[in-house]
């Protein structure tokens, strides 16, 4: 990681996500904090400067890598909130954009809308059906599946889904 003057003009700390990782994984422990409240605020870190549009497709993106966890993400747009009120020219914008995204995530989840795989309209018993082996095809599929919902390519209806899926194996067969 290094403090090294961007070609916005502005120095910038690159890396700093990493270390700060790093830093509070070495306070935590100290402090004898659980393992997975540990991993919780490693992934809060490392992801707090990511770019997330604050549009469904944005949310339920961040939201699968996430694992689904609405209250990590709520978590994440307080911090980027909080983030953004420490950079004193930089964070009128930048609180904009996390309210914005906060925004963004309760619509989805009012929506109910799928950012997830268990929230698919399919499950992994659905592609045995089409003839793949249990394993980790499987979850690829699935996650494909997952990822063209998100995109807006198909809807979260089942026999959409196993048509995207049966399509996929005709292009690749």
């Amino acid at each position: 990681a290094a403090s090294l003057r961007g070609p916005d003009g502005v120095e910038h700390f690159y890396g700093h996500a990493h270390v700060g990782c790093q830093m509070a994984r070495g306070m935590m422990g100290r402090l004898l904090m659980g393992q997975g409240f540990q991993d919780q605020v490693a992934t809060l870190v490392k992801a707090h400067d990511d770019d997330i549009a604050p549009t469904s497709r944005g949310v339920r993106r961040a939201l699968s890598r996430l694992d689904g966890d609405v209250k990590l993400f709520e978590a994440l747009c307080a911090l980027k909130r909080a983030d953004a009120l420490a950079h004193s020219q930089l964070g009128a914008a930048r609180i904009e954009q996390a309210e914005a995204l906060k925004e963004a995530l309760d619509a989805v989840v009012a929506e109910e809308e799928a950012f997830t795989v268990r929230a698919l309209a399919i499950d992994g018993h659905d592609v045995r059906r089409l003839g793949h082996a249990e394993g980790p095809e499987v979850g690829r599929l699935l996650r494909l599946a997952l990822d063209a919902v998100i995109d807006g390519e198909v809807r979260n209806e089942r026999e959409e889904l196993m048509a995207f899926l049966e399509g996929l194996e005709r292009e690749n067969g």
